[in-house]
């Protein structure tokens, strides 16, 4: 508990879950007493008062808690009378301590035993421990530091509550389905999560990321500033008839024509579009010019910037090659190299720092579905066996709404995925979306190089960035994460299915 606050300084040293430590160090009162000492554990019926079942948009329920995915100890208030009253039968359990429990169950489990007992479908939703600190509500933090101990400490906390032993103190210990069923479960209606932001700006608001933003943003009745080159293109001409709408004009390479666009927005999502022309020089200028332009706009509350890891100084890609020259230092994959370092521009504002990953969208474009002479269709990569994490736009669009409605989340960096797979399992995708065969063709990340199409050595030491480092890759790209701030990810097969995608 060493990374937990300190919530009551106390004569006794501080507290950090003060009902848990205000409890323990009153033992000490009972000193010379013929006294048992009985440690409860998170009570099942806490699900009538504390814990709510708050339904949701499709009319299922879920329960948000930082219990993990392991097994906690519950416990079933009449097997601690059945407990104590055992106790009560064995004196020669004075001076000891006991711990009570009904069931170890992860939280997920317990989920299944209230939908088993209430006919609805209730699911569990983790957070961070921080993040339950941060909901605000009168106990949060305490809670929070609770649930922590709980995780922490899991073979230490369950080991004192056996279940055997709390068996033969008490005899059989309650079912939680039939329990569930008997209590008056705390229900919270359905009501759609408020904006924290009044107002957004929008870069690419007609590309590809930016129109995914737009999308999630106007689904969650966010007012948007849309920023774009031309306001009088078909797709901005989309845009400007949505309401809450408002299409702006605006240059990257413009910084004041930024400072407009911005001007009255409390929120920006950035992005910048490094394949239009290729230029790693002129893609850092375009941040800096936006991170200056977001400096000078009173009021901005929230930055999401969407960015890459920084490749050259790793130490896995010490054999790639610097593709360029930089004063900032030899870059090997210039597209996240430019990005990384563009992080400094946007020191001191309230920024997170969103890693994409490989888009499946690709396949329309940068990928093509290469026809074989018995007709099937292959893709040429050099991603090796195992899985990488790949991105549905969609999935952008929802996690970067989520994020602008966790302003705890400011000054942190998280990664974005729909799936991790690998590439031919993404051929297996394919293939059901088409109905055609495709198949994957493994190649060594030196020959893609050496395939010559403009860009064919920068994205082939991606590619070796992606498998190299494969296990640091996906870990910032946590699929549970991007869930809890998206929601459900996109299906890759329905998503192939809308595609357009690239055959030769």
């Amino acid at each position: 508990m060493a990374d937990a606050k300190v919530l009551v300084d106390h004569p006794t040293g501080g507290m950090k879950v003060p009902h848990f430590d205000a409890k323990n160090r009153s033992h000490a009162f009972f000193k010379g007493l013929p006294v048992t000492f009985l440690y409860t554990s998170c009570f099942v019926e806490n699900f009538t008062s504390f814990f709510s079942l708050n339904q949701q948009a499709d009319g299922s329920y879920q329960f948000t808690l930082p219990l993990g995915d392991g097994p906690i100890a519950w416990t079933i208030l009449e097997d601690v009378g059945k407990m104590t009253a055992g106790i009560f039968e064995r004196p020669g359990m004075i001076g000891e301590t006991v711990g009570s429990a009904s069931l170890h169950c992860s939280a997920a489990q317990l989920a299944a035993h209230i939908s088993k007992a209430t006919n609805k479908t209730v699911t569990y939703q983790c957070v961070p421990w921080k993040t339950f600190a941060a909901f605000g509500f009168p106990g949060a933090d305490e809670l929070a530091q609770m649930f922590k101990f709980f995780t922490d400490n899991q073979a230490e906390f369950l080991a004192i509550r056996d279940l055997k032993r709390c068996q033969e103190l008490g005899g059989p210990l309650g079912d939680p389905v039939t329990t569930f069923k008997a209590l008056s479960l705390k229900y919270a209606p359905y009501s759609p999560p408020p904006a924290s932001l009044s107002r957004v700006g929008v870069l690419g608001a007609t590309g590809q990321q930016g129109g995914a933003v737009v999308r999630a943003l106007i689904a969650k009745g966010v007012s948007i500033v849309a920023i774009t080159r031309n306001p009088s293109s078909d797709k901005a001409k989309v845009l400007a008839g949505l309401p809450k709408v408002e299409v702006r004009k605006a240059d990257l390479d413009d910084q004041r024509s930024l400072e407009a666009a911005f001007s009255g927005c409390d929120g920006a999502f950035v992005v910048a579009n490094f394949w239009e022309g290729m230029d790693p020089n002129k893609e850092m200028k375009q941040y800096e010019n936006c991170a200056n332009a977001l400096k000078s706009v009173s009021g901005m509350k929230h930055i999401v910037m969407s960015t890459l890891e920084e490749t050259a100084t790793h130490p896995k890609m010490a054999d790639a090659k610097v593709l360029l020259n930089h004063p900032t230092g030899g870059m090997k994959v210039p597209h996240f190299d430019a990005k990384n370092r563009s992080h400094a521009f946007f020191k001191g504002l309230p920024v997170t720092f969103l890693y994409t990953s490989c888009f499946v969208e690709n396949f329309t474009s940068f990928f093509s579905l290469n026809q074989q002479a018995d007709g099937s269709y292959q893709f040429t990569l050099p991603l090796g066996d195992g899985p990488i994490a790949w991105t549905i736009l969609e999935d952008v669009g929802k996690m970067t709404a989520g994020i602008f409605e966790r302003p705890g989340m400011i000054g942190e960096t998280v990664g974005s995925a729909s799936l991790h797979c690998s590439a031919a399992q993404l051929a297996a995708h394919i293939s059901k979306a088409t109905n055609k065969t495709v198949t994957y063709q493994c190649v060594p990340w030196k020959t893609f190089a050496a395939f010559g199409f403009p860009g064919a050595d920068e994205l082939a030491q991606m590619f070796k960035f992606f498998t190299d480092n494969q296990a640091e890759f996906l870990a910032i790209r946590d699929l549970k994460r991007c869930q809890e701030l998206g929601g459900p990810l996109g299906d890759p097969v329905t998503t192939f299915k809308a595609l357009s995608l690239k055959y030769a």
